[in-house]
């Protein structure tokens, strides 16, 4: 069904621009201007096709609807496709090879242009990666090697130190593990994931059940609406996004503080919203909150929210479902980490 629309609307601007074309045109030829301009505007616009079009049948259909369109509008005789004068096989001939050279040059261009992004973001993405991990093991390294040198010296309070910080940082690459396993179920090319209903309040549930698992002294207060929020997603994907914004909202707040799981209807959209009673988000740090690597120098002192890659993949994720996410500093103190998905398939309302 998307890709029906896809091609619809595609097929609709192509038709558009033709039309434009042709009507520019015809305002050329009636200030008495040259049959070279009006060429020019044609393949101008089998140029805007294939920029604003997916893939290169629009522009090759584009190609051999503009010689077609100079033909019936443009040569003597006007509104036919008989063309009596010697040279215009030769006219339509260039004509048409030029408009299909163009075309499949600027949709080349663009294709080197997606995948010059892809290996930037593959870049960032794998530096980020080795940066995160490499804390984690070096914590697990360091106290394993405690352990084993020093075992008879150690008392036993600082053995269960040892081991309970062995325990989390591997609880930690686990769930680096599941971050990184998420983004595998987003498509690659379309960036697009396979949705099926489902009703939120039990996403959010079981989010918030996996977390008092790992936090069970945690506070969590959870609202939901009354009605059934009915949502096209993948479950497993958002209740990860979830997961992620709560996991966050704990390591920014105090203990014995309470972190607040909202959802709610607005317009056409379900909003999810994560709130902290933390230090909040340094100004500094905003643009590069969902970033999984900041360049050097771009990050605040303080800046620990946010870095690595978790919340980039809760980005890429809402993405992919055709959503938005923002994070705000709160009023009272603390932050508000907020997604939203379309209903019922819909485009985000703005």
């Amino acid at each position: 069904m998307k890709n029906l629309s896809l091609t619809l609307t595609d097929t609709i601007k192509t038709i558009g621009i033709l039309t434009a074309a042709t009507l520019l045109s015809m305002g050329l030829r009636a200030l008495e201007i040259g049959d070279p301009n009006v060429i020019m505007v044609y393949i101008l616009s089998v140029l805007i096709i294939s920029l604003v079009t997916r893939g290169y049948v629009y522009g090759v259909v584009a190609s051999a609807l503009c010689v077609l369109l100079f033909n019936f509008f443009f040569t003597y005789p006007y509104y036919t496709f008989h063309a009596i004068q010697r040279h215009y096989p030769i006219t339509f001939a260039i004509m048409l090879v030029v408009a299909f050279l163009t075309s499949t040059l600027t949709i080349r261009a663009q294709n080197q242009l997606v995948e010059s992004e892809k290996e930037k973001m593959r870049s960032n993405l794998l530096r980020a990666i080795s940066h995160d991990l490499r804390t984690p093991l070096t914590g697990i390294l360091g106290a394993s090697s405690t352990l084993l040198e020093h075992v008879d010296s150690l008392d036993k309070q600082t053995q269960q130190q040892l081991l309970s910080n062995i325990k989390e940082d591997s609880q930690w690459l686990i769930r680096m593990v599941e971050n990184l396993l998420s983004v595998t179920r987003i498509k690659e090319e379309t960036m697009n994931v396979t949705k099926t209903p489902e009703a939120a309040e039990e996403i959010v549930a079981e989010a918030v059940h996996r977390i008092r698992i790992r936090f069970p002294e945690q506070k969590i207060r959870v609202r939901v609406p009354d009605e059934l929020l009915m949502v096209p997603m993948d479950g497993i994907l958002i209740e990860q996004v979830l997961i992620n914004l709560i996991e966050n909202a704990i390591k920014h707040s105090p203990e014995n503080t309470d972190i607040e799981v909202t959802l709610k209807k607005q317009k056409s959209n379900a909003v999810f919203e994560v709130i902290d009673s933390g230090t909040g988000i340094v100004k500094q740090d905003f643009p590069y909150l969902f970033a999984s690597y900041v360049p050097s120098g771009k990050r605040s002192a303080d800046a620990t929210r946010g870095m690595g890659i978790g919340l980039s993949i809760c980005m890429s994720i809402i993405k992919a479902h055709h959503g938005t996410m923002e994070a705000a500093n709160n009023e009272t103190g603390g932050a508000v980490f907020q997604f939203t998905l379309p209903l019922e398939g819909k485009e985000i309302e703005q």
